[in-house]
């Protein structure tokens, strides 16, 4: 039997969804298998899901592609293909197929690419832009930056401490939670590269910039022992277990506590504002 067996239910394939499709890919080369307690596996699917959200889409099917150093330990392989199989139901998604391919690098350590491909839906009545954005409005980042970043950099240089948790995870629930209602959403931004990247890309060739509030936008206390040692700031480590959302400051309260009350929202802060150049 393969050693990616993950469930691939009977899929019925909604005939009108080519007109509100949305695709995302995540690619991984030779990622550690497993960084500050969250599995490439884990983070594969999220970061594919997570992308669709951010655009208002709900995730549906996704599928994935394997490339395998022949050293790799099957053990290892299974715990990956399950903390796929799992991030794959809390996005609340259905596999619609994988492949794999076994190669002989001869190298070392044994790696394993992942790439993972997903569609989603998009609702027809989401219209946020960055062109919406203005004076006073309210930026929210659900969960303290840098935590994937910081877990990489300790695994790459060996760190015993601090021990980082990588807080990555699909995060359906949570804008779920914010599309449910109207909080007077301005945008939904996806940091993966960096908070302090999403938020110059969202303010470039406009008349308006963010004004962080340091205090709000601390990094927990693992993630800054990291950028203490290296010199680094949490805002421009990659940050995958968390949204942007920038919201009209009448409903800042609102958008605030929906956030907290979903999944992995529970460390939301309003750290910025937007302001004019």
């Amino acid at each position: 039997p393969p050693l990616f067996s993950l469930r691939r239910p009977q899929v019925s394939v909604d005939p009108g969804m080519h007109r509100s499709i949305a695709t995302a890919t995540a690619v991984f080369p030779r990622n550690p298998l497993v960084t500050g307690g969250c599995s490439l596996g884990t983070l594969a699917v999220s970061v594919a899901a997570n992308r669709l959200l951010a655009t208002g889409a709900t995730p549906r099917y996704i599928s994935a592609t394997f490339t395998i150093d022949i050293d790799t330990p099957p053990a290892a392989l299974r715990v990956l293909a399950d903390a796929m199989e799992r991030a794959a139901v809390e996005a609340e998604t259905e596999w619609l197929g994988c492949s794999t391919e076994f190669v002989d690098r001869g190298c070392s350590p044994y790696g394993v690419e992942v790439s993972v491909f997903a569609i989603g839906q998009m609702p027809p009545d989401v219209d946020y832009y960055r062109d919406s954005l203005r004076p006073g409005d309210a930026v929210i980042l659900s969960a303290p930056a840098g935590a994937h970043g910081a877990a990489m950099i300790a695994a790459r240089k060996g760190l015993k401490e601090p021990q980082v948790t990588d807080d990555t995870a699909p995060l359906n629930d949570l804008v779920h939670a914010l599309l449910r209602e109207d909080y007077g959403i301005r945008l939904i931004a996806y940091p993966e590269g960096g908070v302090q990247a999403e938020l110059d890309a969202m303010t470039a060739d406009t008349p308006w910039r963010v004004e962080i509030d340091a205090e709000a936008a601390a990094p927990s206390a693992d993630v800054a022992a990291v950028c203490a040692l290296s010199g680094l700031d949490s805002l421009t480590l990659p940050t995958t277990g968390a949204m942007l959302t920038v919201v009209s400051p009448e409903f800042e309260a609102a958008a605030l506590a929906a956030i907290r009350r979903s999944a992995y929202g529970a460390r939301a802060a309003v750290i910025g504002r937007v302001a004019a150049r």
